[in-house]
């Protein structure tokens, strides 16, 4: 398929996600987009491994996107936007330090692909940002902090939708039998040569945050927002599938209601993005709440294995047994076809569930099995209240570092955790 053909049909695509009032078939047209550019991009980079000749329309290239003006609101979170969708498009990007351009280093299908998406999805996200600001339901948060946050985690939800979209047309590509069996060779070869270009072209220093501390945090509007991708939907926000941790040990006793649950696991995501944020750019020092802060680096695992691991030396650090003495044994295992974490307790012994690298990566992280490590070394009901905060909060300063525990505290308290 020639480049025009496909940016034709992803306009179709776009066109329809716009037009229609549900969520869910925004999200499906969105998609749909997502994969026909992913497969077009893989035919052509097939087709460049199979040419003697390279032509100049056939290597990486620099575009500069213009985001908007000097000094308008939002433009982090544009920016955010485009970064994501261009991350889905094996497109790199150096944002200027106002936000008001960024440079988009790839392929010309590639960066034509990510304009497309953006120019569509950045009216989505501003429609739908507006709607949920005109409905009040952000109140008594303030307005920017509530669209700042709202548009924040649509980009974060965009860009997870597209990551999946593309890893789904990437694994259908390479187990294709109709197609080259050199498809997977192509794909890394076209990676090593945007990296070298990328690294002869970019004179970028420092590093760029879509997030500031100093803009407030509002669970709500994040909720909010993650909800609301694509479409002309309501503001109330929908169900949000939650990506954090569910506590399924014993049933609640009376009077003991987990009112602090999604309180607790909004206050995590927070923490994480700020680890994800710190990652991304290569350094761990950030801005929270107006004072720099070095974060420490995070684990991630690649098997349940290495969980496993992580889970011994944890309880076997002096400090933790000192705390915690004569803990029960703390086994882990695969959960297939699942999402999220899970900590359950089967007669005084603890068991985590994690999901399988290839079913979601997102959970093999140190952040995530410290909160179900917490969970295993506090049983008191309700499974998310002050004995367990304080546990959490304990646990991470022993393994992680003092800065982990402050960073926890302070944003449990922001959340209204006790």
């Amino acid at each position: 398929m020639t480049d025009d053909k496909m940016l034709a049909r992803i306009a179709a695509l776009l066109r329809q996600a716009e037009g229609t009032d549900n969520p869910h078939e925004a999200e499906a047209f969105m998609a749909a987009a997502q994969r026909l550019a992913t497969a077009t991009s893989i035919d052509l980079a097939v087709a460049r491994s199979h040419a003697d000749k390279r032509t100049r329309a056939q290597v990486p290239i620099q575009r500069t996107i213009t985001i908007g003006p000097a000094g308008a609101k939002g433009l982090r979170t544009y920016v955010q936007l485009f970064v994501v969708i261009a991350h889905a498009n094996d497109v790199r990007c150096d944002v200027a330090s106002n936000s008001t351009f960024v440079y988009a280093y790839g392929f010309a299908e590639d960066i034509d692909a990510t304009h497309a998406l953006y120019a569509s999805l950045v009216v989505q996200m501003v429609r739908a940002s507006d709607a949920y600001i005109a409905s009040g339901a952000h109140r008594p948060t303030p307005t920017i902090t509530a669209r700042l946050n709202f548009q924040l985690a649509f980009g974060a939800r965009v860009g997870q939708r597209l990551a999946e979209a593309r890893q789904q047309a990437r694994q259908e590509a390479e187990h294709d039998s109709d197609r080259s069996p050199g498809t997977a060779i192509a794909l890394r070869d076209k990676e090593i040569e945007l990296l070298d270009y990328y690294r002869r072209a970019s004179r970028a220093r420092g590093t760029w945050q879509a997030y500031r501390a100093s803009a407030g945090y509002s669970s709500a509007a994040r909720r909010a927002g993650t909800g609301l991708v694509g479409g002309q939907g309501s503001a109330t926000p929908r169900s949000c599938p939650r990506r954090g941790l569910r506590w399924t040990a014993e049933p609640e006793e009376a009077g003991t209601r987990d009112t602090q649950r999604s309180k607790v696991y909004a206050a995590e995501d927070f923490v994480r993005t700020l680890f994800d944020r710190a990652a991304e750019h290569g350094s761990q020092a950030v801005e929270f709440f107006g004072t720099q802060l070095t974060l420490p680096p995070e684990g991630r695992f690649g098997s349940v294995a290495a969980v496993q691991r992580y889970v011994d030396e944890v309880l076997a650090l002096p400090s933790v047994q000192r705390r915690w003495p004569a803990l029960p044994p703390l086994k882990v295992r695969a959960r297939r076809a699942a999402s999220a974490a899970h900590y359950e307790n089967h007669d005084g012994a603890g068991i985590i569930a994690v999901p399988t690298r290839d079913t979601a990566d997102w959970a093999m992280r140190e952040l995530v099995v410290l909160h179900e490590i917490a969970h295993h070394l506090c049983q008191a009901q309700p499974p998310h209240g002050s004995e367990f905060v304080d546990a959490m909060c304990a646990l991470a300063e022993l393994v992680m570092g003092p800065e982990l525990g402050h960073v926890l505290r302070v944003v449990y308290a922001k959340e209204g955790v006790r």
